[in-house]
This record gives structure tokens, sequence and C-alpha cells, in this order.
């Protein structure tokens, strides 16, 4: 896979847009489309600091995802122990 290809892809996996990521590696959204596009190489410390905010942003859903579950699971025993409550009753 060729650097374009895995911005490409890391873009597609994160939902981060062009903006973003120039805001997140500190170069313009111009240079980013020209990364993207293959017109200008991504050096190394650009390519690091977009591996680092890719990772943060998949962390970020990541924790996202497991407070949903958590929290779904929460509700459904708290709805489980309430209708055992109203059974009693």
């Amino acid at each position: 896979m060729t650097d374009v290809e895995l911005l490409k892809e890391a873009k597609a996996i994160t939902g981060l847009t062009q903006p973003q990521i120039a805001e997140l590696v500190g170069k313009s959204v111009d240079t980013v489309k020209s990364y993207e596009s293959g017109r200008l190489s991504i050096p190394a410390e650009v390519f690091k600091s977009l591996l680092n905010a890719i990772c943060s942003n998949v962390q970020k859903t990541a924790d996202r995802y497991k407070f949903i579950d958590d929290t779904a699971r929460r509700l459904s025993r708290r709805a489980a122990d309430n209708k055992k409550e109203s059974a009693t009753i």
C-alpha cells in the first residue's frame, strides 16, 4: 500500500476530512490535497503526525463505542431489575 492509499484509507476509516487532517498535522488544506493526490510526497514527520492523529481518533471512537455498549448494558440491567421489582410488588 502506498502512502497515498494509506492516507485515503485512514480518512475512510476515521471519517477525518482534509481540513481536519490539515489541522492535526499543522499543514494547509492545499498541502493535504497535494499529499492525497500524490503531487507531494508525505514527509516522514508529517506521516508520523498523521499516524498519531489517526490512532488518537480511532482510540476516541473505540472509547465512544465502549461507553455506548457499557451504557446499554447498564440500562438493560436496570430495566430487568425494575421489571423484577414490579413483579414482586
